[in-house]
């Protein structure tokens, strides 16, 4: 008997936090291509776009345009992240073409947290029960907590285990 999994699920979020680091403007219509060509592979869950702002992220300016151009392949959940209140407003005025997945992540790094979000790592816990509150009221009733940079920070190196 194996002890392997039977089942193993894939969230690709490649198109979300690929776009998101290339320096010039992705054209729209490229952008809903790869998120197509992915919806065929068999993936069941694409994370493919921020609501962030666009003066920060530029690249995701065009997140409702994106939530309206894909082509829904039936068992796909098409999901996006969202870094504050006004993030999560706009997904959720598209909730009937969006999967919202309520989330809250937080960095095992300060830095990598203040880089991210402007905010130190204890200032973000500190956070988590309105984000319970405003997933609560959108009739959400679980969280998918996220540790970002566990196991190693881009902008500090290493982390320590017990961070």
């Amino acid at each position: 008997m194996s002890d392997m999994p039977k089942q193993v699920a894939i969230r690709e979020v490649g198109p979300r936090e690929g776009f998101q680091f290339e320096k010039g403007p992705i054209g729209l219509a490229a952008k809903i291509s790869l998120v197509d060509a992915l919806s065929d592979t068999g993936l069941r869950t694409i994370e493919f776009t921020s609501f962030v702002s666009p003066r920060w992220v530029p690249q995701m300016a065009d997140a409702e345009e994106m939530v309206a151009g894909i082509r829904r392949t039936p068992g796909v959940a098409y999901e996006a992240i969202w870094l504050n209140e006004t993030g999560l407003e706009r997904a959720a005025r598209l909730r009937e073409s969006l999967a919202l997945r309520p989330m809250f992540g937080v960095a095992a790094s300060d830095v990598f947290m203040r880089k991210n979000t402007n905010r130190s790592v204890d200032e973000k816990i500190a956070e988590l029960p309105g984000w319970a509150e405003r997933y609560r009221a959108l009739g959400l009733d679980w969280l998918d907590v996220g540790v970002m940079a566990a196991f190693g920070c881009n902008y500090e190196g290493d982390v320590a285990p017990e961070r």
